[in-house]
């Protein structure tokens, strides 16, 4: 089966010369705004569109039902929506749904969010090694443990630096002041939420990007809120739930409120797992991340209102 192409934006350029419409899916950021900026009005895809409109139809075209222009490569496979691994990655596979498929269209990525992701990337780094380095470190396999410690020393100075310069960038865009009044924040998590862009999601869509819910659409089976969601926001405040849900906290009585309220849920795994008991406790702490979560996002629409739609870098 024909994959989809990788080709540079040189080559893009030559055999479709902007302006032009480019419908793409599964491309990095980088490159999106690599082609926003050559003119290219871009619109991409989830990519887990094709797979979610093949499982919600009923009955699988077949490749008579299409004219014979837009099926050049009738024969190769049985019908239009095999569920051949590959298909996702098939350029083709977008053109026969792409009726069907919901477009976003593409916006340049504001370049404070660029610096962002840089810094956090950065972060994320050091913290990856210094936790390889320092399982090595304790291992019987490894004999020269002098050497891991030395360099999980220098890990961990690199580790403090990039944490330093993360605090530092909250500050220089002024976003520090408009996380210290949220009880539990900080700039580690105010940042990462401010790399998904916030401004640019509705209230449904920003709880359902970072895996909350208020209530499970189905009560009798387990509700996966991880898919189609990015956890490191709530991994974060995971990390602060001691201090989100305990004394002093003002999200102390919301939560005792919910655990109180809320009754115990059985739900029905998939097969072979049994039931799933879903406690008040994490109902309450569910509906703490989500309110946690939605004041982030309403305090990052004020920042970008007051500073970012017009924020320069070159200034600070």
């Amino acid at each position: 089966m024909r994959q989809a192409m990788k080709a540079p934006l040189e080559d893009i350029k030559g055999k479709f010369p902007p302006p032009r419409r480019l419908f793409i899916e599964g491309i990095p950021r980088l490159h999106m705004d690599q082609l926003v900026d050559a003119r290219y009005e871009v619109y991409y895809c989830s990519t887990w569109s094709l797979p979610e409109i093949r499982r919600s139809m009923l009955e699988r075209p077949s490749l008579a039902v299409l004219p014979q222009l837009e099926r050049s490569y009738a024969g190769k496979r049985d019908n239009v929506t095999s569920n051949v691994k590959g298909d996702k990655s098939d350029p083709r596979s977008l053109r026969d749904f792409g009726q069907l498929i919901r477009w976003y269209r593409a916006e340049r990525t504001e370049p404070y969010v660029i610096e962002a992701l840089r810094r956090l990337g950065n972060r994320e780094l050091m913290a990856t090694l210094s936790s390889q380095v320092s399982q090595n470190a304790c291992s019987a396999t490894y004999r020269d443990a002098t050497f891991l410690r030395v360099k999980a020393d220098e890990i961990e100075s690199s580790l403090d630096a990039a944490q330093k310069e993360l605090l530092r960038y909250c500050r220089m865009i002024e976003l520090h002041r408009f996380h210290k009044r949220l009880y539990g924040v900080g700039c580690l998590t105010m940042l990462t939420a401010l790399s998904k862009r916030p401004w640019a999601y509705g209230c449904r869509a920003w709880r359902r990007l970072n895996g909350c819910t208020d209530s499970a659409r189905y009560p009798q089976i387990v509700t996966q809120h991880s898919l189609k969601t990015d956890s490191k926001l709530k991994s974060l405040l995971y990390g602060a739930l001691p201090v989100l849900i305990g004394q002093g906290s003002p999200y102390r009585q919301f939560y005792l409120e919910r655990k109180v309220s809320l009754p115990v849920t059985i739900k029905r795994g998939r097969a072979g797992r049994g039931l799933y008991k879903v406690s008040p406790h994490a109902k309450a702490v569910n509906r703490v991340m989500t309110r946690v979560i939605d004041e982030i996002r309403r305090s990052c629409r004020a920042w970008y209102e007051a500073f970012g739609q017009n924020y320069r870098l070159e200034k600070s």
